[in-house]
């Protein structure tokens, strides 16, 4: 390992969690202290906010805007396997020395900030400023930034982001959100600037109503991704492809994609969305031809590991980071839409502390095999997950780590002509993707 990803990493690990109460004041001392405040207000920025779907489509909005000719800083959370991944400019991770820089400023504007008002940073915090401190070192003129948890007490509030995402809600966090759906869609729109826009995603109508009406309150313009719809795709048997109609008429957006599945599209159509109200008014002055070139490029270019992908194609192996009950069911819905008939093996895990019974369920209806083990990060004891699935009647087995595990299913799918899926979280997922890749997996599990 270079030493100025030691360096970095070494920095993360050694910062909390969670920092003291609200970070709002903190965060906007330290954004003058940096001298950030007059770059962010002269950049265009979207916030994307939501309880699945986040990473998708803060990388399809990412591929968009980079392929209109804008400079774009993405920060994202949580990485896949690597650290850096969470920093992008132009669509490629900033190398760790130019991390380093920004870096070396803020945690000395973390330290005195911390003195002057007694309060402790999250490493969400400080990866937040760094994030934007890199892109003002490298001149971004457009930022994508990715919630962590929520919005209205969130860093991402003080960019008075003018465009946001709101791509699902599901109850998590309730401890810090609320303990319903829709207040915790309040708590997640207040990322969203005043009189600023937001596209909705995939929320039921009721949702998308009482959301609607609390946004009036801020003058907020809320946009249904269902304003783009479902056209049909252009006749192509080699090729998988979507087909999406603007709100603008008949312009039709044609995507190829590995997996097409509803909630890809969902992503795709909240993310087009937001990108018409962005680019096809007078002030860019895109015309609807070079609006749909774009789209169909960067959507069919993009690219967001972890989340329903393949890894390997030689047997067919799909990796998965779902780690909540709708996330889940969303998983399970799309790879019976891509395989079909076929069940496939699956190496299984689940992180410690979660609720496992919507996963059996699923693994039951679907799976030819369960080989369970459990991350070497927060993974559950797979004894449980594995007897759940022997009383459902599924045939299982239990893998001493997920090497181990990986092997086993890699070897039934090659003898039964079986696909293999990867899922169990994000820890699992990552795990088990740097050992099939042979890559570090030291970078893996912090925060």
């Amino acid at each position: 390992m270079s030493d100025a990803k030691q360096d970095f990493l070494s920095t993360v690990a050694a910062l909390p969690k969670f920092g003291t109460g609200v970070c709002l004041e903190r965060i906007n001392a330290s954004l003058q202290q940096l001298d950030l405040v007059d770059y962010i207000a002269n950049c265009r920025k979207i916030a994307v906010t939501g309880t699945n779907g986040k990473g998708s489509t803060a990388h399809m909005l990412n591929s968009i805007v980079h392929e209109f000719g804008f400079k774009v800083g993405l920060f994202s959370s949580p990485h896949f396997v690597d650290f850096n991944d969470r920093f992008k400019v132009s669509k490629t991770n900033v190398d760790y020395s130019a991390l380093n820089i920004a870096r070396q400023s803020v945690m000395n504007v973390v330290s005195a900030v911390s003195t002057e008002l007694d309060e402790q940073f999250g490493v969400f915090e400080v990866l937040f400023l760094i994030a934007l401190k890199t892109f003002q070192a490298q001149q971004c003129d457009f930022l994508i930034f990715e919630a962590g948890i929520g919005g209205r007490y969130d860093p991402v509030r003080m960019l008075n982001a003018e465009h946001t995402v709101l791509t699902s809600v599901d109850l998590e966090h309730c401890d810090i959100l609320g303990n319903s759906k829709d207040v915790i869609a309040f708590d997640k729109l207040d990322a969203c600037y005043h009189g600023g826009t937001v596209a909705l995603g995939n929320l039921s109508s009721e949702l998308k109503r009482k959301i609607t009406a609390y946004a009036s309150s801020r003058a907020i313009r809320c946009l249904d991704n269902e304003l783009v719809t479902e056209a049909t795709p252009a006749s192509n048997a080699s090729v998988k492809q979507l087909a999406l109609r603007l709100p603008c008429g008949n312009a039709i957006v044609t995507v190829t994609t590995p997996i097409v599945d509803f909630f890809a599209q969902a992503n795709m159509k909240t993310a087009l969305t937001l990108c018409e109200a962005l680019f096809a008014g007078p002030e860019f002055g895109f015309s609807t031809e070079q609006r749909v070139a774009v789209y169909t490029s960067a959507l069919s270019t993009y690219e967001n590991p972890g989340r329903l992908s393949y890894l390997s194609r030689s047997p067919d192996i799909i990796v998965d980071s779902a780690h909540t009950n709708d996330a889940f069911e969303m998983l399970f819905k799309a790879l019976r839409q891509e395989l079909g008939e076929q069940k496939p093996i699956f190496l299984v895990g689940i992180s410690a502390g979660r609720e496992q019974a919507t996963l059996v369920q699923q693994l039951t209806e679907f799976a030819a095999e369960c080989i369970v083990t459990c991350a070497s990060f927060k993974g559950a004891e797979p004894q449980l997950l594995h007897n759940a699935l022997i009383n459902n009647g599924v045939v299982s087995t239990v893998a001493n780590n997920i090497a181990s595990g990986l092997a086993m299913a890699i070897e039934r799918a090659e003898q039964e002509q079986r696909s293999v899926v990867i899922c169990g979280g994000l820890f699992f997922a990552a795990e088990a993707t740097a050992i099939l890749q042979q890559r570090s997996t030291q970078a893996l599990f912090l925060y």
